[in-house]
């Protein structure tokens, strides 16, 4: 019905106001139900990994508070040099 409609006002009534409304109606709807379903579909993707990761004690960020005497991590230095680590940062 809706579909048959649409065609119709396409077909004999598409500079109308009629056709206006119809059209603006539809994108109200529209922008409506993609934020419902963009929405939804983060909310999905980030508590499956976040469950994952709580589920295989994944810790990417190393937040874990060990009985050390320092918390600072030793990394390995750049195999370009220092002068060259400094000027290619990133």
């Amino acid at each position: 019905m809706v579909v048959t409609l649409e065609l119709l006002l396409r077909r004999f009534a598409r500079g109308t106001r009629l056709y206006s409304a119809w059209t603006h109606g539809f994108e109200a709807i529209g922008a409506v139900w993609t934020s419902v379903l963009l929405g939804l579909v983060y909310f999905l993707s980030v508590s499956v990994v976040g469950l994952g990761m709580k589920l295989f004690a994944k810790d990417p960020l190393d937040r874990g508070l060990a009985s050390e005497p320092s918390f600072w991590r030793v990394h390995e230095p750049n195999p370009l040099g220092d002068k060259a680590a400094v000027r290619h940062q990133f």
